[in-house]
């Protein structure tokens, strides 16, 4: 075989090998993206039947995947924790209309029960499908509570998925800092939601998800923080002006 030949067979092995390569590292990035935007898609559609909680499954997943990177959970793990996150509330299809959108607080022990079960009904839909069975735990038990107070099932202590804690965590200051319908007028700030989850720390929340959460608020704040002082600097240095040249 002549030499140029043979190179020209190598240059072409070696630009099929690479984009064969691209190719298979883009698939896998495609289809993650892919399963995000259709979990986001169905937690925007359970909200669209509350519109007073649009955004709270993404608020939500953007906490527990800053608690993940502090922690430092491998990604497969935060990939589970954000699904989770992302569908937690899933399970309110099961729940009628009316009861969603009513302006009392407590409708009713029948309607409560309606309304808490839907957690059972959440879990039951990710042991159905096989990407989400391991965070089917997770949306389960994100409304179980260290003391033994939470619901659906009254689970207490260690028994409790540290990731649930994670969730119900990170839920539940979305809530309390989002106006609802019954409380419009009494949707906390940000001091006073930390000052409830640090006061329930210990008896409803695990103590090191408090701080983990809150390690992970701060740093967030920080990271923005210094990327506008950068920013800032930048834009001083461009419009300094040149210093003239030595006559």
């Amino acid at each position: 075989m002549p030499e140029s030949l043979l190179a020209i067979n190598c240059i072409a092995a070696f630009v099929f090998t690479t984009a064969l390569t691209a190719v298979l590292l883009y698939l896998p990035w495609q289809i993650r993206q892919s399963y995000r935007q259709t979990f986001v898609a169905l937690a925007r559609a359970v909200e669209a039947r509350e519109p007073h909680l649009l955004g709270h499954a993404e608020q939500t997943a953007r906490y527990v995947i800053l608690m993940a990177r502090w922690c430092g959970m491998s990604l497969m793990a935060t990939r589970r924790l954000e699904y989770a996150a992302l569908l937690h509330g899933i399970g309110k299809v099961s729940v009628p209309y009316g009861m969603l959108n009513t302006s009392a607080c407590l409708p009713g022990p029948a309607d409560r029960f309606v309304l808490r079960d839907y957690v059972r009904v959440g879990g039951a839909i990710m042991d159905a499908v096989p990407i989400l069975q391991p965070a089917a735990d997770y949306v389960r038990y994100h409304h179980e509570y260290m003391d033994g107070s939470g619901y659906p099932y009254g689970r207490y202590g260690r028994s409790i998925p540290f990731q649930a804690q994670m969730l119900c965590v990170a839920s539940e200051y979305v809530a309390m800092t989002t106006p609802r319908l019954y409380r419009a007028a009494l949707s906390l700030p940000a001091a006073e939601a930390d000052a409830h989850l640090w006061k329930h720390a210990g008896s409803r929340y695990r103590r090191s998800v408090v701080l983990l959460f809150q390690i992970a608020k701060a740093g967030e704040k920080l990271k923005r923080v210094l990327s506008l002082l950068v920013r800032w600097v930048t834009l001083v240095i461009q419009s300094a002006p040149l210093p003239r040249r030595a006559l």
